[in-house]
């Protein structure tokens, strides 16, 4: 209801096209207060960044300066992408941003307060949960079963129990084939198309499930930096076997690489996208996290370990409940899943810990404080890990 009432502060766009026309007249009319327009091409490794003013009633007007943070220009944001592309974990990614944030605090002129709308605190600190681990938000509408079954088969739409709308399809190869040149990344947020299986899974994500993959990412990438680890999360990207034809795979809600993959992916980043598409399809991350898993996953932790990932994470929840179950799994090629008591990849961290992180999160309203957070947790259970350890060997 919050989000309905109150347009955000700024609204960023990547990628901008001729498709994006009059979206810009539309975010001015929900109350958006600033647009940043994101150019770059995969040929050049340059980002062209603009920032626009809105104002009800008004055209966009181009401005040199940002209002919802201000003192910042757009080439400091140039600078920090090249910078943030760089770094291998948040901490690093925080303290490149923070460095050219402060020298642009030092550099500017004193602007007069008035000037100035300082919107995002006080708009951010209106947000109010319910409860500790809230999860409630208002089911999406049960959208019709898509017509491609007869009556008597299972419905092949449903919705998710965080609220997603999922489309779940069992048709045979040479349909997921066909139908894997079309861009369905257009319209849904995790998409599937396994042709050894005969499967198209396509997801509309509800709010809700788009901010745990959130929150996770902020754990994994957290964990990382308090144990020593370098991670790197490779979000809206299709994983495929060597071999796939393009346009199949799955997406999942998170991939990361920790440890040597990390630094390795890093490298093969900064040698641009041609580069790391290929560490991509030929390196399975080490870790993969799956939000609101249904029956449609089924065969997706097998997929996933053949690509060679190591670990699988499933976030269990329910949009009517204030709670969440992480649930960690180790996987291999031609083996059954294993539960794990704690992890591998991050060594120590436990589902439990994982969860009890989660309300924080949600709660929190800065990357400081998200940080905090997870590596307080993070520094507890490797504490108790080494004294356990201690005792172990005294004994």
């Amino acid at each position: 209801a919050f989000v309905e009432r109150n347009g955000p502060d700024l609204v960023v766009e990547v990628e901008v096209t001729h498709a994006d026309a009059g979206k810009v007249e539309r975010y001015r009319d929900l109350g958006v207060c600033e647009f940043w327009r994101v150019r770059g091409s995969r040929t050049r490794g340059e980002v062209e960044v603009a920032f626009f003013s809105l104002a009800a009633g008004s055209e966009p007007k181009p401005v040199e300066v940002s209002t919802v943070l201000p003192g910042l220009l757009p080439v400091d944001v140039c600078e920090a992408v090249e910078a943030v592309l760089r770094c291998g974990n948040s901490r690093d990614r925080s303290r490149a941003v923070a460095r050219i944030v402060h020298r642009r605090q030092h550099r500017s002129l004193r602007v007069r307060e008035e000037r100035a709308e300082y919107r995002v605190g006080p708009r951010a600190a209106r947000v109010t949960f319910p409860c500790a681990c809230s999860l409630h938000e208002e089911a999406a509408p049960k959208a019709p079963a898509l017509e491609t079954a007869p009556a008597a088969e299972p419905a092949t739409c449903f919705v998710g129990p965080l609220g997603s709308t999922i489309h779940h399809l069992q048709v045979d190869a040479e349909t997921v084939l066909e139908l894997s040149g079309l861009d369905w990344d257009r319209r849904f947020r995790r998409v599937r198309l396994d042709t050894a299986r005969g499967v198209i899974t396509l997801v509309e994500s509800s709010r809700l499930r788009e901010e745990l993959c959130g929150v996770f990412q902020d754990i994994v990438e957290g964990a990382a930096n308090t144990f020593g680890r370098p991670a790197r999360g490779v979000r809206q990207i299709r994983l495929r076997r060597a071999g796939d034809p393009p346009g199949t795979g799955l997406e999942p809600d998170g991939a990361f690489y920790v440890g040597d993959r990390a630094g390795a992916y890093r490298e093969a980043f900064a040698a641009g996208a041609e580069a790391a598409r290929a560490f991509v399809e030929r390196t399975g991350p080490d870790l993969v996290v799956e939000v609101e898993p249904t029956h449609a996953d089924e065969g997706k932790i097998e997929q996933v370990a053949a690509l060679g990932a190591r670990e699988f994470w499933r976030v269990h929840g329910r949009s009517d409940r204030g709670e969440v179950e992480p649930e960690f799994l180790a996987i291999g090629p031609g083996v059954p899943p294993r539960p794990l008591a704690a992890s591998e990849v991050l060594p120590g961290l436990t589902p439990r810990d994982a969860g009890e992180a989660v309300p924080g999160l949600r709660r929190s309203s800065s990357v400081p404080d998200r940080m905090r957070i997870v590596a307080e947790i993070a520094r507890r259970r490797q504490e108790r890990s080494d004294g356990a350890r201690e005792d172990r060997a005294a004994s």
